[in-house]
This record gives structure tokens, sequence and C-alpha cells, in this order.
């Protein structure tokens, strides 16, 4: 009976979805960036060895695609508004081949996944480029972006809420690897939640930079305040490490000398002030990894005495090191198949894989796809940078927060698979999508005039 009365509530949700994505797309984003990463919730719902959120991970996307036909929007003219589509799109193409097609059928497949999962891997990608595509062509201008970064903003309340209280209530599940009490909001994984809030945090940067009254900045102070303990409280050294690279970009990458030396000033007070508490002790106990790696480097590229540095990581990444250097030289070019990490890792002695977007890119997908992902990754920067020092303030503000993002996630890709995280893919491809399109509305605007 519950298994029933679950199934019709899904099936109700299910059916008004679509109906939102087929008559108006627009909301229907709307709505999927307003549930945001509760979306993830959906693993609880199981459907024998199928769960809801391998089905709305499967379905969204085509929900989207169908939507933009239904508006009758020109798929041909989107692509065309900016090179960055058609180098993302031929990314994607590169991905598709070398890691889905080529193993398995041109030369011998370096993974354990057979051609479907193979598939359904580099569908995660896809889906990222799909949100960029729609969000570029329904939301292009100020009032609508205001909107959408509301919605992101407001879909952290729910996890957030549950989160605190795990918080206050010591509902946290011990890690025995670090010693530290973790919160996961009710998550499969703690850092669901981490970094989905380190991904809304320059939301709330540049909703300060836009605000005009006393006010509204003290608001956005106090919001920002609230990420920032937040933050602390998930003991995610990935995500502090994003963090940071977030604060450096957008206050000393994109000030003047001035403002540099007053943020340099109130930075080493904050630390001198940290220093004497709780804080410190725990920043450098999360961090006590990297000396040792560093003082042990030698014995710790050429044995496995060292492997469980880095939560394990450092397991991965040597044997993966490992095999890019002794892999055919067909696998080294055009890659190994989706997942080959976890197949490099045990041919290496190893075993797990992932947890770096770039050993990820190179084994799985191999040295071509890799070269042509950086350079799409250098457009995009040099795009941003130049966007940066717009005199609309809107569109300088917009981009400085993007890049602030865009760094913290490659940063944040030398520790964990980024690439494949659906609601942080959908937050930053959603926002470059929409500085795109906002651009591209007020060129054909200022041509028509």
């Amino acid at each position: 009976m519950t298994a029933l009365i679950l199934y019709t509530i899904f099936g109700s949700i299910l059916f008004v979805v679509i109906t939102i994505f087929f008559t108006k797309i627009r909301t229907g984003i709307f709505f999927l960036y307003l549930v945001g990463i509760s979306l993830q919730y959906l693993y609880m719902i199981k459907f024998g060895s199928f769960n809801a959120l391998e089905f709305a991970g499967l379905g969204i996307p085509l929900l989207i695609i169908c939507g933009l036909f239904i508006s009758q929007k020109s798929l041909i003219y989107e692509f065309n508004k900016d090179n960055l589509f058609k180098f993302y799109f031929g990314i994607l193409i590169i991905f598709f081949i070398s890691g889905v097609i080529f193993p398995g059928f041109l030369y011998p497949s370096h993974t354990f996944l057979p051609f479907v999962e193979r598939f359904t891997g580099w569908y995660k990608l896809l889906t990222g480029f799909i949100v960029f595509l729609a969000v570029s062509v329904f939301f292009n201008d100020e009032k609508k972006i205001n909107k959408l970064l509301n919605c992101m903003l407001l879909s952290s309340l729910v996890p957030g809420s549950i989160f605190i209280w795990q918080i206050l209530t010591g509902s946290t599940e011990l890690n025995p690897r670090t010693g530290y009490h973790f919160a996961n909001a009710f998550f499969h994984h703690p850092g669901v939640f981490a970094y989905y809030l380190l991904f809304c945090f320059p939301l709330c940067l540049f909703k300060y930079s836009q605000s005009r009254s006393r006010n509204e900045k003290y608001f956005w102070i106090l919001i920002l305040l609230i990420f920032l303990i937040l933050i602390y409280f998930t003991y995610r050294r990935g995500v502090w490490l994003g963090l940071f690279a977030q604060l450096f970009t957008y206050f000393f990458l994109f000030q003047n000398i001035k403002h540099k030396m007053i943020y340099s000033y109130i930075l080493v007070s904050i630390i001198i002030l940290l220093s004497f508490t709780q804080l410190a002790y725990t920043f450098v106990d999360r961090f006590s990894d990297i000396s040792t790696f560093y003082y042990n480097l030698p014995e710790a590229l050429q044995t496995n005495r060292y492997d469980e540095l880095f939560s394990g990581r450092w397991r991965f990444f040597r044997t993966n090191i490992m095999y890019l250097v002794n892999q055919p030289i067909i696998n080294f070019m055009f890659g190994n198949g989706i997942e080959a990490t976890f197949y490099a890792s045990e041919k290496m002695g190893g075993f797990g894989g992932g947890h770096n977007i770039y050993l990820i890119l190179l084994v799985d997908y191999g040295v071509i796809a890799f070269l042509a992902y950086t350079f799409f990754i250098v457009l995009l920067f040099s795009k941003l940078i130049r966007l940066s020092t717009s005199v609309d303030l809107f569109v300088s503000d917009y981009s400085r927060s993007i890049t602030a993002l865009l760094v913290s996630y490659l940063i944040m890709g030398i520790v964990t698979h980024v690439l494949y995280r659906l609601a942080a893919n959908w937050i930053l491809w959603g926002l470059i999508g929409s500085l795109l399109g906002l651009l591209s509305k007020r060129n054909k605007s200022s041509q028509f005039y």
C-alpha cells in the first residue's frame, strides 16, 4: 500500500513537470533550479535496481530538448550566436567518440563498463550542454537572470535547514578515516551539499556587488557569513580549497591596488585572530597530509606506502599516472573509455578511481580530448576576463563571479570528479549560458537600432 501511494505521488509530480516543460519551458527551468540539489533526494525512491534520481537524470534533458523544439526556437541560430556553443558541442562529440565508441570497437576497451553504461556517463556531460544552451535562450536579460539566481539560492533552504539541524543535534556521521563527524543533509554523501554550497557562494558575492542600498548590502553580508559558516562545518578539504580559490580570484585578481591592500590587511587580521582558536587546529589537521606528502615525495611516487594520503586519493593518482606512461599509444591518444581510471588502478596494483578530472580526461578520453577541453577552457577564460572589464557593471560583476566559480571548479577538479556532478554543472553552465544569452540579446538589439 505504501509503495502504491509513493508511486502515485511520483507519477502525479512527473505528469505536472512534463506538462510545465512542454507548455512553458522557462517556468520548467525555473522549477528545476528552485528544486536544485533537493532533486538528489530522489535516490531514496527505488524501482527495483533503478531509482528515481537516475530516471530524472535521463528524463530532464529530454524534457528540455522537447521544450526547446515546442517553443519553436531556432537551434541553428542559438548555436551560432557564440563560438563557445560550437566548441562545447564539438568537445562532446570528441568525448563520445573516445569515451564511448572507440573502446571495444577500434581497439580493446580498458574499462569495466559496457557500451550502455559508458553512454550513460557521457550523457551526464551532454546534460551540462543542454542546460547551457537552454538557459542562454530563455534567461537573457538582467531581470530574468536575477530571478534565476534567486531560485538557485532558495534551493539551498531545505537541505541547508537539515544540515544545520544535524549539526545542532549531533545527528552526524563519524568518518573513521578522518575522525570528523560529517553532516550529510540526508544525501547519500556529505560532499553533495558541501559542493552545492560552494557553487552558490559566488552568487551571493554577485548579489552583494549589485546591492544599491545599505540594508541590501547588510543582508547579503549576513547571507555570505552564513554560507562561510556552513562551508566550514562541511569539513571537506576540497570545498575549502575551492572557497580559497573563489575568494582569491574575486578579491585579488579583479581589484585595483588600493583594494588589494585593504583586503590583504583584512585577511592577515582574520588569520591572526583565527590562529588562537579551534578553527586553526581544524584547518591544520585537515591539511596535514600535504606536509607528509611533500616531505616524503620520492617514496610516495615510487611505493604504495603513502597511498592512504588525501583520504586514499593518492592511491588513485599514483596508479593512474603509472598506467598513463605504460599504456598502448593508441589508448594514450584516443582514450580507454569512461571510468577507465578504475581499470587503470587495478592493473597497477591499486583499486578505486576517479577523483581527478584531469586524470579522468587523460585516461578515459585520451590526450586529444584533453587538449581540446583545455583549449575550450582557455577560450572561455579569455572571454570572461575581457567581460570582467566591461563598462556595464552588471556584465562585469557577473563575469567576475562566474570566473571565480570556474576557477574553483578547475581547482577542485584536482581532488574530485566534479566533471560528472550534475547539480554543480547545472549551476556553472547555467550561469555561463545566461551571460552569453544576455550578450547575444544586447548585440542583436544594438545591430537592430
